[in-house]
C-alpha cells in the first residue's frame, strides 16, 4: 500500500498508476503526439476504455517541432498525389470548426519569380486545383496579384525578376496546444492518460500474441504490467526503435530532418505569411511566418541518421534558410545567425522508398501489424491526424470483433468540438484576442500576454486572467 507522502499530486499519480495494472483496457496506446492522441480521443470516443502513455512530455517529439501549419500540402502536387491533398486539404476545415481558435484561416503569399518553381499560369492552374480538391469557400480562394500589387503588399521583396505573387488560404495552429487540446477532449470520454511513463518490454501469452506492456515510470523507475485486447503504436520517428523491440531489425523509416530559426519581426518585417522559392536550390520552397513580435522561417528536408531523442541542427542548414530569406527580401542589413534568437528542429517519419529522395518521399501513413499483433501506424503528416486516428480504431474494432465479439460504433471525432476552444467563444481569433486584452487590462504586463494567454488556452484564458487578478490583488493588499 502507498504511504501517504508527497505533494498531493504527485501522490495522486502513484495511487493512479497502481490502479492502471489492475484493469483490462480496450485499447493501449504508446506515444502522446498528435497521432496518439488522436487515436486515444477516437477511441474513448466511440465507448472503448483506452489508456494512453507517453514517455516524456506530451506533444514533446515531432508535433511541436513542425511549421505549426494545418495545411493540405500544396507541394505534394508536384508528386501527382492528389489523393492526399484532396484528403488532408479537407480536413483544414474540420480542424478549425473542431477547434476554431486553435487552427484559424490566413492568408499566405508566393512571390512568382521568373526561374522559380511556379509562374503565374502553373500557380493559377496549381492552386485553383489545390482549392477545387480542398474545397476551400469562394471568399478564401486564389486571387493573382500583379508586381506592383505584390510589392505593395510587402514591399520589403526584391523587385528584380518579380512577375507577381498568388495569395492563397492556409491555416494556422500551435501544433502542441492543439495537441494538447485533443488530449483533453479525449480525458472528457474517459481516456486514462499519463506522460513520463514508457513502455519498455512488451508482455506476451504462450502464443507469443501480444497481450499487454510492461511500464516505466520515468520519475520515480515504479513499473506496473497493463493489460489491453490491442496495443498501438504511434511513436513517429521511433518506429523503426519499436519494431527493433519487437523482434523486427529491418527499418523501414527514412527520417527527414526538418529545422526552423526565429528572428525578430524588427529584422524581417512581415504583413503575411510567405511561402518563396529557396532561389539557390531550385524546386524547394520554404515558410516565412509571422507570430507575435517574431517570424519563424522553415523548413529544410535533409536525411537524419542519429538518436530521435536528440535530433541536431547543424550550422550549414541555419545558414541555408538565412540565404533563402537574403535572396528573396530586400533588407537594409542581410540576416546573419547573430540574429537567430532560437531554433527547432523535427523529424519527419517518411515511409522508405529506394532511390528516392527526402524531398521525393510520400506524406502517406501506414497501419503496419507486427507478428505479435501490435499495430504500428506511421508516416502522415500534422494535418491528417483525425483521418489516421479514424483508420487505426478501425482497425482496433476489427480485431476487437474477431477476438472478443465486441462490436465498435463508427468514428463521430468530425462533430465533436475540443476541450477550451468551442461555443462561448467569439469565431473569430482577433475578436477573442480583444475580449482577453480587455480582461487583462488592469493587469501588469497584461495587455503584452494577452495574446499568447488567449491563443494557448482558449475558454481557460477567462480563468487564467481572473486567478492572476485575485493573486495581484492580493500582493497589492500586502504591500508586495
Amino acid at each position: 500500500m502507498l504511504k501517504e507522502q508527497g505533494p498531493r499530486p504527485f501522490l495522486q499519480r502513484q495511487k493512479a498508476l497502481e490502479a492502471l495494472g489492475t484493469e483490462f483496457f480496450d485499447v493501449l496506446v504508446v506515444g502522446g503526439g498528435i497521432t496518439g492522441a488522436g487515436i486515444a480521443l477516437d477511441a474513448a470516443s466511440r465507448g472503448l476504455r483506452v489508456a494512453l502513455v507517453e514517455k516524456g512530455d506530451f506533444a514533446s517529439g515531432t508535433s511541436s517541432r513542425s511549421t505549426k501549419l494545418v495545411h493540405g500540402g500544396l507541394r505534394y502536387l508536384k508528386n501527382w498525389e492528389l489523393g492526399l491533398v484532396r484528403s488532408t486539404g479537407r480536413e483544414r476545415s474540420v480542424n478549425h470548426r473542431m477547434a476554431p481558435l486553435r487552427v484559424y484561416p490566413e492568408k499566405m503569399l508566393i512571390p512568382l519569380r521568373r526561374g522559380g518553381l511556379l509562374h503565374p499560369l502553373s500557380a493559377r492552374l496549381a492552386i485553383s486545383l489545390y482549392d477545387l480538391l480542398a474545397g476551400v469557400e469562394k471568399k478564401d480562394r486564389l486571387r493573382m496579384l500583379r508586381a506592383e500589387q505584390t510589392l505593395a503588399l510587402l514591399p520589403q521583396l526584391r523587385p528584380d525578376q518579380l512577375l507577381g505573387g498568388a495569395l492563397y488560404t492556409e491555416y494556422q495552429t500551435d501544433d502542441s496546444r492543439l495537441t494538447i487540446e485533443i488530449l483533453k477532449t479525449a480525458r472528457d470520454f474517459g481516456a486514462l492518460l499519463f506522460n513520463y511513463l514508457e513502455a519498455v518490454a512488451p508482455v506476451l501469452n504462450a502464443q507469443g500474441r501480444l497481450e499487454g506492456y510492461r511500464l516505466r515510470c520515468n520519475l520515480t523507475g515504479t513499473e506496473v504490467q497493463v493489460a489491453a485486447a490491442v496495443v498501438v503504436a504511434a511513436v513517429g520517428p521511433w518506429a523503426d526503435l519499436m519494431r527493433r523491440r519487437h523482434g523486427l531489425q529491418e527499418n523501414i523509416l527514412h527520417l527527414s530532418r526538418g529545422i526552423h530559426v526565429v528572428v525578430s519581426a524588427v529584422r524581417l518585417p512581415l504583413t503575411v505569411p510567405v511561402y518563396m522559392d529557396v532561389l539557390a536550390d531550385k524546386g524547394r520552397m520554404v515558410f516565412c511566418i509571422p507570430r507575435r513580435g517574431h517570424v519563424y522561417i522553415g523548413t529544410t528536408d535533409n536525411y537524419f541518421e542519429g538518436d530521435p531523442d536528440f535530433p541536431d541542427i547543424p550550422e550549414e542548414e541555419i545558414e541555408y534558410l538565412l540565404q533563402a530569406v537574403n535572396d528573396q527580401f530586400n533588407l537594409s542589413h542581410p540576416l546573419q545567425k547573430e540574429d537567430v534568437k532560437s531554433a527547432w528542429t523535427g523529424l519527419r517519419p517518411l515511409l522508405r522508398r529506394p532511390g528516392k529522395k527526402s524531398t521525393e518521399l510520400s506524406r502517406r501513413d501506414e497501419i503496419l501489424e507486427l507478428p505479435d499483433g501490435m499495430l504500428l501506424i506511421t508516416g502522415g503528416k500534422l494535418t491528417g491526424w483525425r483521418l489516421m486516428a479514424q483508420k487505426t480504431v478501425d482497425r482496433c474494432s476489427k480485431v476487437l470483433r474477431k477476438r472478443f465479439g465486441k462490436k465498435v460504433v463508427a468514428c463521430r471525432t468530425a462533430q465533436i468540438t475540443l476541450r477550451d476552444v468551442g461555443p462561448g467563444e467569439p469565431a473569430r481569433p482577433d475578436l477573442w484576442k480583444d475580449m482577453v486584452r480587455g480582461w487583462a487590462a488592469q493587469l501588469p504586463d497584461g495587455p503584452d500576454r494577452s495574446e499568447e494567454i488567449a491563443e494557448n488556452y482558449g475558454r481557460a484564458a477567462e480563468k487564467i486572467v481572473q486567478r492572476a487578478y485575485e493573486i495581484y490583488q492580493n500582493d497589492r493588499s500586502h504591500g508586495s
